[in-house]
C-alpha cells in the first residue's frame, strides 16, 4: 500500500471517478439497454454468414460476426462483436423490434443489462473502497 500512502489525493480522485463511472453503468447505461431489450420482443434464428477473428492483447480473441436473419420474407443483417467463439454457419437467436426488425440484438453475443449492472456495481464498490482508504490516509497524515 506504499503507493496510496505516497499519493492519497490521486487515489481519492481516481476512486471518485470509478464511483461515477460505476453508477453511470449500473443505472443510466443499463436502463437504456434494458429498455432496448424490452422493445425487441420478436424472435427468430439467424445464421452467422461471416466470422472474422481479431486478437486482443493478453485477452485472447474477439470475433466480428455478421448475422443474417429473415422476418416476414425480408432479409436483414446485423454486425456485432463477440468475445465468445462463433462459427460460420452457426445458428443464433436474434431478438428484434416487431415494428422495425432492423433494430435487433443477439443475446448469445451481447451483454445483458444484468452484466452491465454487475460491472458498474463492481466499479463503484472498488472506487468507494479506494476513496475511503485515501481519505483515511489523508486524515492520518494531517493529524501528524
Amino acid at each position: 500500500m506504499r503507493g496510496i500512502n505516497r499519493y492519497p489525493g490521486r487515489h481519492l480522485v481516481f476512486g471518485i471517478v470509478l464511483i461515477i463511472v460505476g453508477l453511470l453503468l449500473a443505472f443510466s447505461f443499463a436502463e437504456s439497454r434494458e429498455k432496448f431489450v424490452k422493445q425487441c420482443t420478436g424472435e427468430v434464428y439467424g445464421k452467422a454468414v461471416s466470422v472474422t477473428r481479431t486478437s486482443r492483447p493478453r485477452r485472447g480473441y474477439d470475433y466480428n460476426v455478421t448475422i443474417e436473419f429473415e422476418v416476414d420474407g425480408r432479409k436483414y443483417t446485423e454486425d456485432c462483436t463477440s468475445s465468445s467463439k462463433v462459427k460460420e454457419g452457426e445458428s443464433l437467436r436474434v431478438c428484434y423490434d416487431p415494428d422495425d426488425p432492423s433494430v435487433c440484438y443477439i443475446p448469445a453475443v451481447e451483454s445483458s443489462p444484468f452484466m452491465i449492472r454487475l460491472g458498474g456495481g463492481f466499479c463503484a464498490i472498488v472506487g468507494l473502497v479506494m476513496s475511503i482508504k485515501a481519505l483515511t490516509v489523508m486524515s492520518k497524515s494531517k493529524a501528524t
